[in-house]
């Protein structure tokens, strides 16, 4: 069956239902089950409930909820949950490191989050990490990393050479 006569077959199906009982209960445990699990931080939780249990009815017992999730999850990409989650990350390391700054952050956070969304949610860990690197590229990170390495370099030779002073060996 290809994809438009599935979703054909889908709008039969569900044309005139009436959700039952049963339904709407398997609907709010997919929903606490996606904010439980950290689902939230890169979908829309309503939005994959509401998809769901319309599988759920038209598919019963020929997907699992595995399966309904890979065909409904594009749909459900929070971009601005992913973006927000990615800057919150980002700017906790800018406390170490100067480089992640807020505005590098921002840039970052909303690169990835775009990407993510391009790619309806689907990115294999090899996928996530090279966007990550690209963003942190198309961001600047490092632009100014030779000048920061020179000035640590400066800065261990002038610290090197006061202790080589106190050793007298200078």
């Amino acid at each position: 069956m290809s994809k438009e006569e599935r979703a054909e077959y889908e709008i039969d199906v569900l044309r005139g239902y009436e959700y039952t009982e049963r339904d709407f209960q398997q609907m709010i445990l997919y929903f606490r089950g996606c904010m439980r699990d950290g689902t939230a931080r890169q979908y829309n939780c309503e939005c994959l409930a509401a998809e769901y249990i319309k599988k759920k009815v038209v598919y019963d017992d020929i997907l699992t909820d595995y399966h309904i999730f890979q065909e409904i999850s594009g749909k459900c990409v929070d971009e601005v949950s992913v973006a927000g989650n990615l800057y919150t990350d980002c700017t906790m390391m800018g406390q170490i490191d100067k480089r992640w700054s807020d505005d590098f952050c921002e840039c970052y956070a909303n690169y990835y989050a775009g990407r993510f969304k391009q790619n309806d949610g689907k990115m294999s860990r090899q996928g996530r990490m090279k966007t990550r690197v690209v963003a942190m590229q198309e961001c600047g990170y490092g632009r100014n990393r030779r000048d920061s390495e020179e000035q640590r370099r400066k800065a261990a030779a002038a610290i090197a050479g006061k202790a080589r002073e106190k050793m007298g060996l200078e």
